[in-house]
């Protein structure tokens, strides 16, 4: 499909957003990569962020695709005011229930925005966000699970 030069500003400026969002996300969940508080969850959490920083790269081929810089320049030589990510992506990694509350938040959110991208008139946009969806399914589950029995859990649990 052929777009004009105002909805081509705007499709990339809408696909950075989506890409900035699952690079900082992803990297702030690695963060947890051999701190997490049992080997299991450790283990699932680096996947969850492996995942999201996959994402990104793709969605960054797109741009790239549409005429911006390769993924690598993208993801790696802007400056912090040149991303557009959310500020729950980029607040730093706190406790651990923090994060876990952030990725259960966020992954409900990009659940959403996937299933609506699915029928996008961008082509390549349609075909990952079908994709993705397998993955968010997994990661959103991991999210209910952990904020579920965290729920029946103690005291502290419930405080935090």
């Amino acid at each position: 499909m052929n777009y004009n030069e105002t909805q081509l500003i705007a499709i990339k400026e809408f696909l950075y957003k989506i890409a900035d969002d699952q690079l900082i996300i992803g990297h702030r969940n690695s963060e947890w990569t051999g701190l997490g508080p049992l080997v299991e969850e450790d283990i699932a959490f680096s996947s969850i962020a492996q995942d999201k920083i996959g994402q990104a790269q793709h969605i960054y081929e797109i741009l790239h695709s549409l005429g911006e810089a390769d993924a690598d320049t993208i993801a790696f030589t802007r400056s912090a005011a040149d991303f557009k990510s959310c500020h729950l992506a980029e607040y730093p990694i706190g406790e651990y229930d923090f994060s876990l509350m952030r990725n259960f938040l966020f992954n409900h959110a990009e659940k959403i925005r996937f299933e609506m991208l699915a029928d996008t008139s961008l082509e390549q946009l349609g075909k990952l966000a079908k994709k993705y969806r397998g993955e968010i399914k997994y990661h959103t589950m991991h999210a209910d699970t952990w904020v579920k029995q965290l729920g029946r859990a103690n005291e502290e649990s419930h405080a935090r």
